[in-house]
C-alpha cells in the first residue's frame, strides 16, 4: 500500500484503517497491477449487518438500507455467506446512525411483516453490529462469524 495508515493488504484481503487514499500494488509472475482505493469511515466506525433467514437460501440474500426516517432511495448490497446459516455485510453507514434494513431472500422479501404508508415496514438497528433473525432486529450483537473484509 501507498499508505499503510490508510489500507493494508492482510491474506488477499483489503482492509481500510482509516479515511483516505490510498494504491495498492500486485506482483504475480512478473507483472504488476495498481488500484486505487479510497476509504470512507474506518471499518471500525462503520455498521455491520448479520442476517439469518428462515429458509434455506437458493439464489442469494440482498439488503435494502437507509438511514432511519430519511427520504433518500435505499441502497442495495448484496449479504456474504458467513457461518452457520448467517449472512453479513459491512455498510458504509455510521455506526452512529440508526438504520432501516429490509431483506430480499430469493426473490421474497423479509420487511418484518406489512407496510406502512405503502412502503415496507422494515427492521431497525444502530450500533456497530446489527443481528436480524426470528422477525427480531438486536443491536450490538453477532453471531460469532468472522466478517472477511
Amino acid at each position: 500500500s501507498s499508505d499503510g495508515a490508510v489500507v493494508r493488504s492482510v491474506n488477499e484481503w483489503i482492509r481500510g484503517l482509516k479515511p483516505g487514499t490510498a494504491t495498492i500494488t500486485a506482483t504475480a509472475g512478473g507483472r504488476s497491477a495498481t488500484l486505487r482505493v479510497t476509504v470512507k469511515a474506518k471499518v471500525s466506525d462503520r455498521a455491520t449487518v448479520w442476517y439469518k433467514p428462515s429458509k434455506s437460501v437458493r439464489d442469494g440474500v440482498v439488503l435494502w438500507w437507509r438511514v432511519s426516517g430519511s427520504t433518500g432511495a435505499a441502497v442495495r448490497v448484496p449479504l456474504t455467506p458467513a457461518c452457520d446459516g448467517w449472512y453479513s455485510a459491512v455498510l458504509d453507514a455510521s455506526k452512529d446512525q440508526e438504520l432501516k434494513l429490509v431483506f430480499d431472500v430469493d426473490g421474497v422479501w423479509d420487511t418484518q411483516t406489512g407496510t406502512v404508508n405503502g412502503s415496507p415496514k422494515g427492521y431497525y438497528g444502530k450500533g456497530s453490529s446489527i443481528a436480524v433473525t426470528g422477525g427480531n432486529a438486536v443491536s450490538g450483537v453477532t453471531p460469532g462469524c468472522a466478517v472477511k473484509k
